[in-house]
Order: structure tokens, then sequence, then C-alpha cells
């Protein structure tokens, strides 16, 4: 499989965890980096360790864009000005892997109209559905036999949570979060995704029926917060998750109930293992673990030895990439379905919990 060059756009922080996946990856390189402030760049290339003499360094993006070194643009850029870098991108015949969310499910289809058009690969950049844990479990739990209507082992209800102490990293009002303009969707947008994946990924991306939520909102910037959302399915099935930024430690909990078992996963979105520095500072990869606990009171704990859930991203997004198969584009109806029950969720928080049908 041929190696593909990354162009990173911007110096933000959670480019540093892609560069360090793309580098422990087997099929990525990056190759080159944009800034519109040069020290800026040569800070960033030292922190992430990056040769100044192997990549190229730009000081805007279109520069980047047009090098004809890179094969894949990654955009972490914010939300509402992501989507003219992922137009100029596919323009460019580059591929686009892109950090979440978007604005709306419908600029979603015009991204994926735009991958049709200039025939390129797109993504989504959540890591944690790469992990082999989370394939393990769906291999074992969550396969088409176990899911069938009339089997016992069908997940019936799941819960999903990411709240982090958001004030343990500086002034939140210095923070992107904080800013509606830039992040529009506040809690739910940056930690939401994760748990509306979980679910939708549990229930093998079956859209609920109906959507209902409610948000908090910091008093100061009209920021979301904190949102708690329950997506009712069809014959009773259900799932609950929240996204809070103002809690007092980081909590990533998804947990799966069918009538013959509990799946819990204690830290689906990056493997902490029983480590208390904040996953956000983590350089180290932890071991995996999920419990399973079953009918008859016995629980069963599975582990994975350490891995990069980034660099697996990266090496599935470079397959994917040079596939003509119409099967790798599962990735971008994940991406579209999520940003769905996000719109919905958020739609019914602007109404007071008043359900949204989808």
């Amino acid at each position: 499989m041929k190696t593909l060059g990354w162009g990173i756009l911007g110096c933000g922080f959670i480019g540093k965890k892609q560069i360090k996946g793309i580098r422990e990856s087997k099929t990525g390189k990056v190759v080159a980096i944009a800034s519109r402030s040069k020290e800026k760049l040569k800070g960033y290339a030292k922190e992430t360790l990056l040769d100044e003499k192997e990549i190229e360094m730009y000081d805007n993006y279109e520069d980047l864009i047009n090098d004809s070194k890179v094969d894949v643009v990654y955009i972490p850029i914010p939300v509402t000005k992501k989507y003219e870098w992922i137009e100029k991108a596919a323009k460019a015949k580059k591929h686009v892997c892109f950090e979440k969310p978007m604005i709306s499910a419908e600029e979603v289809k015009a991204i994926i109209e735009l991958a049709d058009k200039h025939q390129i690969h797109i993504m989504d950049n959540t890591m944690w559905v790469h992990h082999e844990r989370t394939y393990e479990i769906q291999k074992k739990y969550l396969n088409e036999k176990m899911q069938a209507k009339e089997s016992n082992d069908r997940i019936r209800r799941i819960h999903a949570e990411f709240n982090v102490a958001l004030h343990f990293q500086g002034n939140p009002y210095d923070n992107i979060r904080y800013n509606p303009e830039l992040e529009p969707m506040g809690s739910l947008g940056d930690l939401g995704w994760y748990t509306i994946r979980g679910i939708l990924l549990g229930f093998n991306y079956e859209l609920p029926e109906k959507v209902s939520a409610m948000t908090v909102k910091d008093k100061k910037t009209k920021a979301i917060i904190q949102v708690a959302a329950t997506l009712l399915y069809a014959d009773g099935r259900m799932g609950t998750m929240t996204a809070n930024f103002n809690e007092f430690t980081c909590r990533m909990h998804l947990t799966m109930h069918s009538k013959n078992r509990i799946i819990t996963i204690p830290d689906f979105v990056i493997p902490i293992h029983e480590d208390n520095t904040i996953y956000l500072e983590q350089e180290k990869h932890k071991k995996a673990t999920y419990s399973v606990f079953d009918s008859n009171g016995n629980e069963t704990i599975k582990e994975l030895p350490p891995s990069d859930q980034t660099a697996a991203l990266v090496d599935d997004f470079v397959k994917d990439a040079q596939s003509e198969s119409n099967e790798r584009h599962h990735w971008r109806e994940e991406t579209l379905k999520t940003m769905q029950v996000m719109d919905a969720i958020y739609a019914s928080s602007e109404q007071d919990g008043k359900a949204v049908m989808l």
C-alpha cells in the first residue's frame, strides 16, 4: 500500500495528537504544516518533533493545499470556518480528514457531494471507532446475528457520557468552545459528538425515531456547557447521553444493555486505564479494557494491549482512500447520521425539550 503525505492546517492542540498518530501509523507521513504565523510554525514543529528539513512550512493554507506532495489535508479549524477549506482541498483533488462537528447535516451532505464530484475520500476524525477494542466489541456483540430482533443479545438500552472539567485547563472564556461564533454547538458539538456516535454504534447506526433534549448555556457567552438527551427507538429501545464542560473530573463512559449482558467501556473516547492524568495531556498509550456482566452475575474484564487509535484511524483512512470499493463510504454515512442526531438534539433543546422526529 502506498504511503500518503499529510498536510496539517493550523497549529492547534488536537493537531499534535494527529501528527503523533500519523508518525506511528504504517501508511502516513507528515509532509507539510501551515499557519499564518511563521513563529508559531517553528515552535509547533519543534514541539511535535517534526524536522524542518523534511517538511514544508507554509504561512498560508492555500500553498499547503496546492503542494503536490500533500495527498491528504487534515482540517482541525473552527466549525464555522471548516467548509471553506474542505471545499478548497476537494477542488485540489486532496483527500480530506476533518475534525467534528460540522455546522449541520446539510453541510455534511454538501461535503459528500464535493467528495463524489472530485473523487476524493473523506472521513471525520473520530478516533475511538478505529480502536481495536471497538472493532472487537462490534464483532463479538454487535454482529447481525446477535442484534436480530428476536435475540436476547440485542442491545436495548445505551447510556453514554463524556463530561470534563474544562476550567482545569485554564480560563474557559479563553477557549473557543465558549465562543458560539466559532463553535456554535458548545459541549454538544465537542463532547456530545462522541456520545451520540457511541449510541449509534451500539444500535448499528440505526437512527432513532425521535429525540428529546435539554441544555444549559453559559450566562455570559450563551455557549452550551451542559446537555442531556434521550434517543427513542422502535420497540422501546433507548439511548441516553450527557456532555458537560463543568464537571470536577473527566468521565468517558459507555454502557450497552441487552437481556443477557451489560457491556461497559469505562473510557471509550480515549483509553486511560486508571491514570490520574487529564486525558488530553497524556503521551503514553494505555492498555484498553472493557467489561461484560452477564445475566448469571458473572463479570469478565477484557483487556487489550496498548495501541494508538489515531494511528489506526490514519491507516484506515489511507487504506480506504486507495480503495475503489463503495464499502469505504460507511464512514461518511456515519458522520451524516451523527450530525443528523446532533441537529435534532439541538432543535429539541431550543424548544425546551420538545420531541423532534427524525
